[in-house]
């Protein structure tokens, strides 16, 4: 019984072995479609047999991480009431049996901002490639900031936080090309090959050094997990970083609560010393936000209703091609136990489902995400990649035997890569805010993006933001500790535009596309600011 499931979905159907791929489908519907259950192996961090998982304490994270140990828990880090590390496949099932534990989740991928260039918008145009100073230096000025006022950033330490720094060995060609520094420090590597987010790190640093050469320049990656993101946020301070940037992005992290990695920020910034940017991602306004209208009940579901007006749609038609996909984080205004100082979760529970047909019946049902969230996180994850292009089916239900509050309002933000700027394949498509977490925090600053060829610099004025740069106005609701704030808190996020497309030497991002290029232009501009300010304070840049 999933919903007396400490697990949750994903867990539980890796927990032992079943016919066909282990690690895919969970079974196969009536008409022989497969159904997948939450999010497929390649959204999770696997190594043979061991699976990356995180986990909430009931109460006592130490008395927690004693029973990890033994059940075999390796390279653990914890961060609030959260543990993070690599568990065994044959220890999954134990973890229901453990009091200390309130629930335990696998540890989904990231994702990075970069932008290949054939999804931007300017892909006609693209960066010269070579040894050169990146093209953002102009396009912001400041080229004629380090001439004018004699600064390049000296006495500043500027921390980088993405995938890898080093992983394609191109390090030491940087420095013979002068494309990068000796002595860049690096906290963390990656312990792994991210695949296509490879050396993401060094190019963000390659930018960095165009801009501020005289910086003192660091890495560590985010890419292990969002408790050991949160930690490596903390280690780039504490090793004197006085910026810090990333580009790193987590789907599970709360929308309308400042989880664990919007926390770490404001840790950070608290004092006013360190700067904080984020890329404010490249999803545009791929998100739907809604109030729920409970309206049919079916079986134990009482299902939204995605029509705003005066009739009933229990659907939304999700309109996939080939090699599209459908990868809704789904939320609803409930607190995040993982982002609750005391662990305060959701109240209520509710599930998402992707059918064939627009009827709620289990024959067609080709997705499912149905985590028991009482207690928990209030989030159910989709990463559907049909077989078959066509037409599919998005439905919302709470999940009535559990009781608790009917939501105010829900949310999602589609993760899938953006194809379609001009006609989103969604059915009632809001074009809702996809800026959350730690770009969305109140101590940080997002960075959205322009094309450098399209500013003043370059003849257009004013300049062109990028398209599909995340917008902003995701709503806080909750406080750390779980509970409503009596108001909404809206922040003006993204707050600063910088500029892509830009060169580096690291082949898989040159040209740069995306706001992973846009976020270290802002920060390294940050540093030329501190050069030649040094007393002034993360507020101070902020609002220069």
């Amino acid at each position: 019984d999933l919903k007396s499931s400490k697990i949750g979905i994903e867990l539980t159907r890796l927990a032992a072995p079943f016919s066909g791929d282990r690690l895919g489908f969970a079974a196969f519907n009536a008409k022989g479609d497969p159904i997948q259950a939450g999010v497929g192996v390649d959204d999770l961090w696997i190594e043979g047999d061991l699976i990356h998982v995180d986990f909430v304490a009931d109460s006592s994270v130490s008395n927690l991480l004693e029973d990890l140990k033994s059940l075999g828990i390796q390279n653990e880090s914890t961060f609030n009431q959260v543990v993070s590390g690599w568990l065994p496949f044959s220890s999954l099932t134990e973890l229901n049996n453990l009091g200390t534990l309130r629930f335990a989740k696998p540890t989904y991928k990231p994702i990075t901002a970069n932008l290949s260039p054939v999804q931007s918008a300017d892909n006609a145009i693209v960066a010269e490639i070579g040894s050169a100073t990146g093209e953002g230096d102009k396009a912001q000025r400041s080229d004629k900031a380090r001439d004018f006022f004699g600064i390049d950033g000296s006495d500043v330490k500027i921390g980088v936080i993405s995938s890898s720094f080093d992983a394609l060995g191109g390090y030491a060609a940087d420095i013979a090309s002068g494309d990068l520094p000796t002595g860049v420090e690096v906290l963390r590597e990656f312990p792994g090959v991210p695949g296509s987010n490879v050396d993401e790190g060094r190019a963000m640093l390659q930018l960095i050094y165009d801009i501020a050469p005289g910086a003192s320049l660091a890495f560590r990656t985010g890419f292990v997990s969002p408790v050991d993101f949160a930690n490596g946020i903390v280690d780039l301070a504490r090793s004197g970083s006085r910026i810090i940037v990333d580009d790193v992005f987590y789907p599970d992290q709360p929308f309308f609560q400042d989880g664990i990695l919007a926390q770490a920020v404001n840790q950070v910034t608290r004092s006013g010393r360190v700067s904080y940017f984020s890329s404010a991602g490249n999803l545009g306004a791929q998100s739907y936000q809604s109030a729920y209208r409970p309206s049919t009940v079916i079986d134990e579901y009482q299902l939204h209703d995605f029509d705003p007006g005066p009739n009933v749609d229990n659907f939304q038609d999700i309109k996939l091609s080939t090699g599209e996909s459908f990868r809704p984080s789904f939320q609803w205004d409930q607190p995040f136990a993982t982002a609750s100082a005391l662990g305060r979760g959701s109240g209520s529970d509710l599930d998402v489902f992707v059918f064939s047909e627009p009827t709620f019946d289990p024959d067609f049902l080709v997705a499912i995400s149905d985590v028991n969230n009482l207690g928990g996180d209030a989030l159910e994850f989709i990463s559907f990649e049909p077989q078959k292009e066509g037409t599919y089916y998005f439905a919302v239900g709470q999940f009535l035997p559990a009781g608790g509050p009917t939501p105010s309002v829900i949310k999602y933000i589609d993760f899938s890569p953006i194809t379609r700027l001009d006609k989103p394949p969604v059915e009632y498509a809001t074009f809702s805010s996809t800026s959350y977490a730690q770009q969305n925090s109140a101590g940080g600053l997002g960075v959205a993006a322009a094309f450098y060829r399209r500013t003043p610099e370059f003849g257009v004025n004013p300049p062109r933001p990028e398209p599909d740069t995340s917008l902003g106005g995701t709503p806080i609701l909750f406080n750390n500790f779980g509970c409503r704030l009596p108001q909404q808190i809206l922040r003006q996020q993204p707050g600063v535009t910088a500029p892509d497309g830009v060169s580096t030497t690291v082949s898989e991002f040159n040209p740069f596309f995306g706001t992973s290029a846009s976020a270290p232009s802002a920060a390294a501009a940050a540093a030329l600011l501190l050069d030649a300010v040094p007393r002034a304070t993360n507020r101070d840049i902020n609002q220069a």
